[in-house]
């Protein structure tokens, strides 16, 4: 019976089955943390929510909070609210948000959920708001993006009738604007994200993000642990399944029927390799599978990517890069986190893997 690949993403709490639909070509299940409970009609079998800390009674009382904060934007922005999203973690005025604390936790004569003492608990209620504040500046982000970009087609309709074809390659040069990968500082939203996964009772040994700058504190964290920068053990073409979205889950089916032997083998390797390390022939083996996955690939189940106008500095096809951490996810999660953990708490693994959607020329090392 073949190994599940189930990832879990991080730090983004917040993702649909639309964010992840490249990976999921690879991955069985993908979860992502949830800072509370939702609705179990949200759930999705591909794009799953996990909450390690629900909140039980008190949920009511943090989505009051909630709706007071979205009421108040300007506050928000400029205000101590602000400064907490941005710098909780490392320079935290105890005084600055000791109201907002106090909303948030619960009674003194009531049980609190998972952690037992008072510091525990007032970490995991800071991490729990820094994640839904960072998912409401996300949200906002995406529809300034949204619009934005509804301008810009229009502006190029509106040109293009006025001046005709010569200025359309000046137009979508000056239209590449990059977007921000994160309302705030990465390694505050990875250390927040972290404490909530302590929190509960599963022990990840794969983690998925959408970009390098999400993976370096992993990166980061587990050379100072092993000495040891990780290694990359597989670099996967992912088709462009967003060109054809009607028609994605048919189409995934077919893909991996097609590469139920290369997924298969793959995932006992990397399976093995989290549990006991690499062996002598783990990294062969895996190139001898990432051959398998390109000529796959090259068959094109779904449309070419449309051709941009001027060649780019990366790569135009993402990759879906997966990395050797030489520890277990959750003692590297607690050495982001200051936090310790008990031997059991890293599940039956001996090693991590971490996964990254790249954009890179083939050529950059990892």
């Amino acid at each position: 019976m073949m190994p599940s690949l189930p990832a879990y993403h991080f730090p983004e709490t917040d993702i649909t089955l639309n964010d992840v639909r490249g990976q999921l070509l690879f991955f069985s299940q993908i979860f992502y943390l949830g800072p509370v409970e939702n609705d179990p009609g949200e759930a999705d079998e591909l794009c799953t929510p996990y909450t390690p800390a629900p909140l039980g009674d008190d949920l009511e009382r943090f989505q009051h909070l909630l709706a007071e904060l979205k009421g108040n934007e300007a506050a928000f922005y400029q205000g101590q609210l602000s400064n907490l999203a941005l710098d909780f973690m490392e320079h935290r005025d105890p005084k600055s948000v000791q109201d907002i604390i106090n909303n948030l936790q619960p009674p003194a004569d009531q049980a609190p959920s998972a952690p037992q003492s008072s510091k525990d608990r007032e970490e995991l209620w800071q991490a729990r708001l820094l994640l839904k504040l960072a998912e409401i500046l996300r949200r906002e982000q995406r529809e300034l993006t949204q619009g934005l970009a509804l301008l810009e087609e229009r502006q190029a309709e509106l040109l293009q009738e006025l001046k005709g074809d010569d200025i359309e390659d000046l137009f979508q040069a000056l239209g590449v604007n990059p977007k921000p990968e994160f309302p705030v500082r990465v390694e505050s939203l990875i250390k927040a994200w972290g404490r909530l996964l302590l929190a509960g009772d599963q022990h990840p040994w794969l983690l998925n993000c959408f970009c390098q700058g999400a993976a370096e504190p992993f990166f980061e964290v587990n050379e100072n642990l092993s000495g040891q920068r990780p290694v990359r053990l597989l670099r996967l073409p992912l088709p462009n399944c967003n060109q054809d979205p009607e028609n994605y889950p048919e189409k995934r089916r077919i893909w991996l029927d097609q590469l139920s032997d290369c997924r298969q083998k793959t995932a006992e390797i990397l399976h093995d390799i989290a549990l006991h390390g690499p062996g002598s022939t783990s990294l062969a083996d895996l190139a001898q599978m990432a051959a398998l996955w390109t000529k796959q690939y090259e068959q094109q189940i779904w449309p070419e990517p449309p051709v941009a106008s001027s060649p780019q500095k990366s790569c135009a096809t993402p990759h879906l890069e997966i990395y050797l951490l030489h520890q277990p996810i959750s003692q590297l999660v607690a050495k982001l986190c200051a936090k310790k953990i008990s031997p059991e708490s890293t599940g039956p693994w001996t090693h991590g893997l971490l996964a990254v959607l790249s954009s890179r020329s083939s050529t950059c090392k990892g």
